[in-house]
């Protein structure tokens, strides 16, 4: 019995080492200390790692998360969900909060990257309930960062803000220049979208006050800024002009055709609509996109006075639903939509069945545009049974369910009630 233990603690010790004698432990070390300043060096040394030569499922959880992290720092937008979830299933099982948040940012992130912005959202909810015992506030900016990104898809500009703002704060305590920089100008756009005007202006005097470490992001920052300038109570129009001819002077590259509106429209507002009508006219010869055109036409025509065109093109606006109503409409059902997405991921992060009596019952998470809507799937002695009222539209979580039983019971607030 002695020599079978040593046998196997021999065996143990070659599967760690690798062919240059390093461990794998050590590999996974090594690439994690160098992940920040030299990502495309600690994405070889990971790749050089065989998957099937790491033994146990803690360091293949470990080395999946940092693999996932290591196509991230790379900017290699990976729509493989596999890649994560050994790290996903291990953690989700363990009380290392800090591992499990991030193997859940993660995940949302390869959902993100597959267009799933529901599972992202769900998965990035999860992993900020773990962020209190986490200490990499690093890790921190780059979640709230994420989230705040969701919500700009959407459209829902106060959770936008929110979670930029967090962001923000968490990239100063970690001293991240290129974070700092990057979230100032969002935050600073973020602002003007909730109607902060003062502090908008500040966050952007901030923002072009540092050094620029990317010129396309720089460019899409002062674009905003000069459409900003000509949108809040007091229109600088001089400042979006003086902004548009140091971008063209500075970087000599082509800007996008919504400077050009932005730029007429300054023009309308110094007083020179001549200036302002020939620029649209021209725009509208290279073909521009109507809706584009017609935005920025609508702002000329209503300043100029010309009412009968500018109710013309709102009406056509609202149609190709562009309006501010929608948007404001929009933001509501977002704002629902992230209720949902946290009792959901609550939901799915506890085992939740419950006995009663002789039955067996496990709730699941229902969207609807109330609080904590929830279905119910029973068993009892070998059959089984699903109810599931209220809901607001299907999911593939809620549309699993019925799957697993022989009969349910569906309703909405729309229909009669229906079995399946």
């Amino acid at each position: 019995m002695k020599y079978t233990y040593i046998i196997y603690a021999l065996a143990f010790s070659a599967v760690l080492l690798s062919c240059s004698g390093q461990s794998i432990i050590d590999r996974m070390d090594d690439a994690e200390k160098i992940m920040r300043e030299r990502p495309d060096s600690a994405l070889s040394i990971l790749s050089d790692i065989d998957w099937n030569s790491i033994p146990g499922k803690r360091l293949k959880a470990r080395y999946a998360l940092l693999y996932s992290m290591v196509l991230d720092k790379n900017y290699i937008d990976t729509t493989d969900v596999s890649v994560i979830m050994p790290a996903v299933e291990y953690y989700s099982k363990r009380n290392n909060r800090e591992y499990r948040s991030k193997s859940r940012y993660y995940l949302g992130r390869i959902y993100a990257n597959r267009n799933e912005i529901d599972n992202a959202m769900v998965h990035y909810m999860e992993a900020l309930e773990d962020t209190a015992g986490v200490s990499d506030i690093r890790y921190k900016e780059l979640l709230n960062s994420a989230v705040s990104d969701i919500f700009s898809m959407s459209q829902n500009s106060l959770q936008e803000y929110k979670y930029a703002h967090d962001a923000l704060r968490y990239g100063k305590q970690c001293g991240d220049k290129r974070g700092i920089w990057a979230l100032t100008g969002h935050l600073a756009t973020c602002s003007a979208n909730i109607l902060k005007w003062k502090e908008s202006d500040s966050l952007f005097t901030e923002f072009f006050s540092m050094p620029v470490i990317d010129t396309a992001s720089y460019i899409n920052r002062a674009v905003s800024y000069s459409k900003i300038n000509l949108l809040k109570p007091e229109p600088e129009p001089q400042k979006s002009i003086d902004m548009i001819v140091e971008l063209q002077r500075r970087f000599r590259k082509p800007l996008s055709m919504e400077t050009y509106c932005i730029y007429a429209y300054a023009e309308e507002i110094m007083g020179r609509p001549a200036r302002a009508d020939a620029i649209m006219d021209q725009l509208r010869a290279t073909g521009i996109s109507p809706d584009l055109l017609e935005r920025w036409n609508y702002r000329i025509y209503k300043h100029q006075g010309k009412n009968d065109k500018a109710i013309k093109l709102l009406e056509k606006s609202i149609e190709v639903q562009d309006s501010t109503i929608l948007t404001l409409l929009d933001q509501s059902l977002v704002s629902t939509q992230r209720n949902y997405y946290s009792s959901q991921a609550e939901l799915l992060k506890k085992e939740h069945t419950m006995q009663v009596g002789e039955f067996s019952v496990t709730p699941f998470a229902v969207p609807h545009d109330s609080a904590d809507n929830v279905g119910y799937f029973i068993e009892a002695e070998g059959t089984n049974f699903c109810i599931i009222t209220d809901a607001g539209y299907v999911t593939s979580f809620n549309s699993e369910q019925p799957m697993k039983v022989s009969s349910g019971m569906l309703s909405n607030g729309f229909s009669s009630t229906a079995f399946f």
